[in-house]
């Protein structure tokens, strides 16, 4: 795996980021390809690298942090959790995280999870986003695999190896027995 490199069209169909997004990241400087990252077309290659960067992008755009805030938490883990980004899809450790969102600014902190302490903010009016490395790992895995029209393991053979069980509430992983509810900013 560590020498595979892929096309933006290829990046695109596998994270599920439009051409579009791939060429302003670029642009931006917020995910740049590792072969030619100049180049356009055909001479833009992205590494497993960048995929796992971009699928944690996508990833924080869908779960409805707008841009600058998803640029923020992928930069925090980047200089803070290199590991996570490594050139394989085998981490070296797995790791759970929430993505704290403050009362005013909604600027966003990346910290080890913490039930009391995501139960405390969202009491005081901030949100709460929870992300895990293996989830990421998992999502990609799952869609190289599929890319590559390899079979897909099912949830049951990822839960044996070790993965969390997560239920999925509005489109939020969440994975614990109680559910955090991001839009009232209550504990249920």
């Amino acid at each position: 795996m560590q020498n595979d490199f892929y096309t933006s069209t290829e990046v695109s169909t596998i994270t599920g980021c439009s051409r579009r997004q791939l060429q302003y990241w670029r642009d931006k400087g917020v995910v740049v390809p590792t072969v030619n990252p100049s180049g356009k077309g055909r001479n833009v290659y992205y590494s497993i690298k960048e995929l796992l960067a971009l699928t944690l992008m996508h990833r924080l755009l869908s779960l409805g942090l707008s841009f600058e805030p998803s640029v923020q938490v992928l930069e925090m883990l980047q200089h803070g959790e290199t590991w996570l980004f490594g050139e394989s899809l085998e981490p070296s450790q797995s790791k759970r995280w929430m993505i704290a969102l403050g009362i005013k600014d909604y600027s966003p902190a990346v910290l080890n999870f913490d039930r009391d302490f995501a139960i405390e903010m969202l009491e005081r009016g901030g949100g709460i986003l929870d992300l895990a490395s293996d989830s990421i790992y998992q999502h990609l895995k799952r869609n190289l695999a599929e890319f590559k029209g390899e079979v897909i393991p099912s949830s049951d053979e990822y839960l044996s190896a070790g993965g969390y069980e997560s239920v999925v509430f509005e489109n939020v992983p969440i994975y614990s027995k109680e559910l955090l509810r991001l839009d009232s900013g209550k504990a249920e």
